[in-house]
C-alpha cells in the first residue's frame, strides 16, 4: 500500500494508491483521518466515472451546446464560431458551459472544437464560509475542507487556454462535419442492437 500526496497539491493532503478498494468500513472509537475520507470519495468517483463512460463518450452533447459558423468576409480565409450554452460530459461528469463565440477560426483544414476544463483548490484562505459555523463549539471559526472547483469553457483544441481539451466538433474546411446530438444512451443502444440482430435478425 502506498500512501501519495493529493493530487490538489494541498499541504499534508494524502490519497490512498490501492488496488481492489470497494469501500471504507469506518468502525467506532477509531481516529478520523482525513486521508479516508479523501478515499471515500475517490472511490465513489471512480465508480460513477466507470458508469458513466457506459452510456457517454466524453465530449458528448447532453443538452443544448448548438454551433453556428459564419465565413468571415473575403479575403479573410476565417471563420466565426457561435457555440451555445448547455450540457456536454467530460471527464466522468456532466458539465455545464456557458454560451461563446470563438472568432478567428481557421476555415481551411481541419480544426476541433470543443470545452476545457480546469480545476482550482480553494480553502478557507480564498472564501470565509470555509470555517467551522456553529457559535460556541470549538470548531467555530476552523478551517474546513478545501474546495476543488472545476469550470468548463469553450475552446480551439490549439488555443492558448489552460485545461484538458474535450473535443465536441470536427470543422472541415469551415463546416462542422456532425451536429446531430448523440444520445447519451448510444453505446447502451448499441449493445441492445447487436443482441437482438443474432437472437432475431433484426432490431
Amino acid at each position: 500500500m502506498a500512501t501519495n500526496a493529493h493530487p490538489s497539491g494541498l499541504p499534508q493532503a494524502y490519497l490512498t494508491d490501492r488496488v481492489g478498494d470497494a469501500r471504507l468500513v469506518v468502525a467506532e472509537g477509531q481516529f478520523a483521518h482525513g486521508v479516508d475520507l479523501n478515499d471515500i470519495q475517490d472511490l465513489g468517483e471512480r465508480r460513477s466515472r466507470r458508469i458513466g463512460n457506459m452510456v457517454a463518450r466524453d465530449g458528448d452533447r447532453v443538452e443544448g451546446c448548438e454551433i453556428v459558423v459564419v465565413p468571415d468576409e473575403a479575403p479573410a480565409t476565417t471563420v466565426t464560431v457561435s457555440l451555445g450554452a448547455g450540457r456536454i460530459y467530460a471527464d466522468g461528469d456532466v458539465r455545464s458551459v456557458a454560451a461563446a463565440i470563438i472568432e478567428d477560426v481557421p476555415g481551411t483544414g481541419e480544426v476541433r472544437v470543443g470545452v476545457k476544463l480546469t480545476s482550482a483548490v480553494e480553502t478557507y484562505e480564498d472564501d470565509e464560509d470555509l470555517v467551522g459555523p456553529e457559535p460556541g463549539t470549538e470548531a467555530e471559526g476552523e478551517p474546513r475542507a478545501a474546495r476543488v472547483v472545476e469550470t468548463v469553457v469553450w475552446a480551439l483544441e490549439t488555443d492558448s487556454q489552460a485545461g484538458m481539451f474535450f473535443s465536441v466538433y470536427t470543422l472541415k474546411d469551415g463546416t462542422p462535419l456532425d451536429q446531430t446530438a448523440p444520445s447519451a444512451l448510444t453505446p447502451v443502444f448499441s449493445q441492445i442492437a447487436d443482441y437482438d440482430f443474432d437472437a432475431n435478425g433484426h432490431y
